[in-house]
């Protein structure tokens, strides 16, 4: 499922090169970011399993559990310098201090625009929101930066850029408890 919501972002495909294990390792790179997700994380579902958020805690400084340690080349393609540089870009461009990082959200493609994904996102901000935690994200592509623009996020510099080839992707930001302070009537 993971894999075929994420098939047509252009910083997916230029992350994990096509013709590498097929489907099967494209589908490893997302199994395994899921399943640190699971030992180091927190991964939320639907219940039928047709969506997923993996979050991880920033607590100041990228702990190395933070970054998955891939269990075959397959899984990360012919390009394991692509995989390097995207994540140093994150771990440089990330914001400094207590926050928590949505490495991924992905929609089965026959669920999408149905608020499936937003469904997960409103959990996740109403937990972080008690706590008076921010969130960051690299959005993909526009349409993505557009479904985070919705959810209270803001630009967070510039796009990145993590190749000399690579497509760009959008740091964001939603502030700590965007909660409006003004009682309500």
């Amino acid at each position: 499922m993971a894999n075929l919501a994420f098939a047509s972002l252009p910083i997916y495909r230029w992350l994990v090169a096509a013709g590498v294990g097929g489907g099967a390792g494209r589908a490893g790179f997302l199994d395994s970011t899921i399943r640190h997700g699971i030992d180091h994380g927190e991964v939320h579902t639907t219940r039928d399993l047709s969506a997923v958020a993996v979050w991880f805690r920033h607590d100041g400084e990228l702990p190395s559990a933070a970054v998955p340690q891939w269990e075959s080349a397959a899984a990360i393609g012919d390009h394991p310098d692509r995989l390097e540089a995207f994540l140093a870009g994150i771990r440089d461009g990330r914001p400094r201090g207590p926050h928590r990082f949505l490495a991924l959200l992905a929609v089965a493609p026959d669920r999408q625009g149905r608020g499936v994904g937003s469904l997960l996102m409103r959990h996740q901000h109403a937990y972080l929101d008690r706590l008076r935690l921010g969130a960051h994200v690299m959005a993909g592509d526009r349409g993505s930066r557009r479904f985070f623009l919705h959810h209270g996020y803001r630009a967070f510099g510039d796009p990145l850029f993590t190749g000399r080839d690579a497509p760009p992707v959008y740091p964001m930001w939603r502030d700590d408890n965007p909660i409006d302070p003004r009682p309500s009537l």
